[in-house]
């Protein structure tokens, strides 16, 4: 969790930049992306809509957390862990919803320590 939540600031942190520039004299949504010495290329980015985005990711991923339950030996899910008619269903910590949500940074230096910790 705390992988994603780092993305998620860094997320928010350049939202919240790219509004107030866009919001700035002739702000049309538009930012410009320089891909080299001559290209730039114009990309719409709504960092409203990205805000939305983190604030989504972060509501669906509330609760999704590590837990112990009687004398298990390993975490599950505080979520995903449930009753089922014959006992009782532990779901491997990381869960498949937050392993999900991690995967959007897979190309990320520090996402190979949240596979790591997949079972």
């Amino acid at each position: 969790m705390e992988f994603i939540e780092a993305r998620l600031a860094e997320l928010e942190g350049d939202a919240e930049r790219a509004r107030s520039k866009a919001a700035g004299p002739g702000g049309d949504g538009v930012l410009w992306v320089v891909t080299g010495m001559d290209n730039a290329v114009g990309v719409f980015y709504d960092p409203a809509r990205e805000l939305r985005t983190v604030a989504a990711i972060r509501t669906l991923i509330t609760g999704h957390e590590p837990t112990r339950f009687g004398d298990e030996q390993v975490d599950s899910c505080a979520v995903c862990s449930h009753d089922i008619a014959d006992g009782f269903h532990f779901e491997p910590w990381p869960c498949g919803p937050v392993r999900t949500v991690a995967s959007i940074w897979s190309d990320h230096p520090d996402y190979r320590e949240v596979r790591a910790a997949t079972p």
